[in-house]
């Protein structure tokens, strides 16, 4: 379903603040799923939507080392469908939701990561890919693996 892309990121100019990630998470993964729910939050910044990577990743998966918050990756897309057509997503059912702003973040490195398909059955891919609305702070979509 997601298919392999060849992605080319580019880095905004943006100073990202100097704090550190959430140190790895350990243990069995939890059984709710709050993290699901929009807190209905818009995202506006790019350090905005790279704090909600961050907090959505360390409920999703185990990390051994600390991600560096000033060389990630972030892209913001008019649409939610632009953002789907860069990552091979599919169309939308739901021509709303396809109108969407989208923040994505890409997360490096090493990491046992969960799948919205099989939530619990952690997997070992080399960093994780995340889509966020940009209206709500939502979890749009979630690859798991870099190209």
């Amino acid at each position: 379903m997601w298919g392999s892309t060849s992605v080319t990121m580019n880095l905004s100019a943006s100073t990202v603040p100097d704090t550190q990630s959430p140190p790895p998470t350990s243990g069995a993964f939890p059984t709710d799923l709050p993290h699901f729910l929009p807190d209905s939050t818009p995202i506006k910044t790019r350090e905005e939507a790279i704090i909600v990577a961050l907090a959505f990743d360390s409920l999703w998966t185990v990390r051994t080392e600390i991600v560096s918050e000033d060389t990630l990756p972030v892209e913001y897309y008019a649409t939610r469908q632009e953002a789907a057509d860069k990552y091979d997503l599919g169309v939308f059912v739901d021509k709303q939701d396809a109108l969407d702003p989208t923040w994505v973040v890409i997360l490096p490195g090493e990491v046992s990561a969960n799948s919205m398909a099989r939530v619990g059955e952690m997997e070992l891919v080399n960093g994780v890919i995340y889509m966020f609305s940009a209206t709500d702070s939502s979890i749009v979509a979630q690859i798991n693996g870099l190209p």
